[in-house]
């Protein structure tokens, strides 16, 4: 039988954390004990996600497929749990169904019991709401940025909370698809209709700028359009407001790289409406091509693309466009914010050519 020393559980060790080593009986010792006997270094318990960083001695009798077979089917019954089920109530909002999935929350159509409309109720991840307070706090901004809008084409917030479950926002439902999703189903969008969306773009977004709001995360999967055809942009998770420099960003890419602007990679934090015309652009090309102007999803090559090579320039091309409309996007999508479309008017005035 082996001895205690070579049923040492050798764990995984990072900049974030670094585990005690542990030992451990057999592999018939209860896993789920084992499990919640982990500990960092800080004497502090860890989470079912942490666990899943633990390596075993190549000699130990437990047998590591089946601890992180367990573990996963643990964190897949604790988000289950964590979702609301159709008929839960949250503030005074009765859960319909689940409209939209993302990385760090979720979106439920639901019936506002006093008010009697649907509306959208926009919750943040169980993990995230625990454990990543800055991004809590991001999400809170976003329903504080939100709130102070009143536009046609911005996504109206109607209340917010920081509950003991639940933090969220509910937001005004908007029965429709987005342009990601819609150019993927089915194909890029008629030009005319392109100029339309865009025109209307620029209307929410300078109204914003005119309240010192940045969007700062310009995407095709950000822009709803409703079965009425109305225009609709999404989430201000990532907007800051004019002027006012973020010290907890400093250092952090904020934003989505392959619609971002090259500021933008250099200090999140201090980017102006410029940034903003730049994954407008962005956005304008991926609505005309079907696909975004950078096509790798790896940082490193997208800012070799955006900061090293001349040789590489997104440009809109082909007898298919306008020479004007080239010339739209192409200025939009200029490496230096000061060759760009200084405001949305001249931007809204150009398009109007177009039409």
């Amino acid at each position: 039988m082996l001895d205690d020393n070579n049923l040492e559980v050798k764990v995984y060790k990072n900049e974030f954390i670094e585990f005690e080593q542990l030992k451990i009986d057999n592999e018939n010792k209860d896993l789920f004990e084992f499990i919640s006997s982990l500990k960092d270094v800080n004497n502090d318990f860890i989470n079912a996600k942490e666990s899943l960083l633990v390596n075993f001695n190549e000699r130990s009798k437990i047998n590591p497929y089946k601890v992180r077979s367990l573990i996963e089917s643990i964190i897949k019954e604790e988000e289950n749990n964590f979702w609301p089920k159709k008929g839960y109530v949250i503030g005074r909002c009765k859960i319909v169904n689940l409209s939209g999935k993302g990385s760090t929350s979720n979106v439920y159509r639901a019936i506002h019991e006093f008010l009697g409309i649907e509306v959208a109720v926009k919750i943040l991840s169980d993990d995230l709401k625990h454990n990543s307070p800055e991004i809590e706090a991001m999400f809170l901004q976003e329903a504080i940025n939100t709130a102070k809008l009143n536009h046609p084409n911005l996504v109206s917030i109607f209340d917010a909370d920081k509950g003991e479950k639940y933090t969220y926002m509910v937001m005004e439902f908007v029965n429709g698809i987005d342009l990601e999703h819609l150019i993927n189903n089915n194909g890029v969008l008629d030009v005319n209709e392109a100029i339309m969306i865009m025109i209307k773009l620029c209307d929410a977004l300078s109204y914003a700028l005119d309240n010192n709001i940045i969007h700062r995360d310009i995407k095709p999967g950000n822009i709803m359009i409703s079965k009425n055809k109305e225009v609709k942009l999404l989430d201000l998770g990532l907007s800051k407001i004019v002027n006012n420099k973020n010290e907890s960003e400093e250092g952090n890419i904020v934003g989505t790289p392959i619609y971002m602007s090259p500021e933008q990679f250099l200090d999140s934090s201090s980017v102006d409406h410029r940034a903003d015309l730049y994954s407008l652009g962005a956005t304008f090309f991926h609505l005309l091509t079907g696909m975004p102007p950078f096509k790798t999803k790896s940082y490193r090559e997208i800012i070799t693309q955006k900061f090293v090579s001349d040789e590489f320039s997104p440009k809109l091309e082909g007898s298919n466009y306008p020479d004007k409309m080239k010339d739209i996007v192409n200025k939009l999508l200029l490496r230096d914010k000061n060759d760009r479309y200084q405001s949305y008017e001249s931007l809204k005035y150009d398009l109007l050519l177009l039409t």
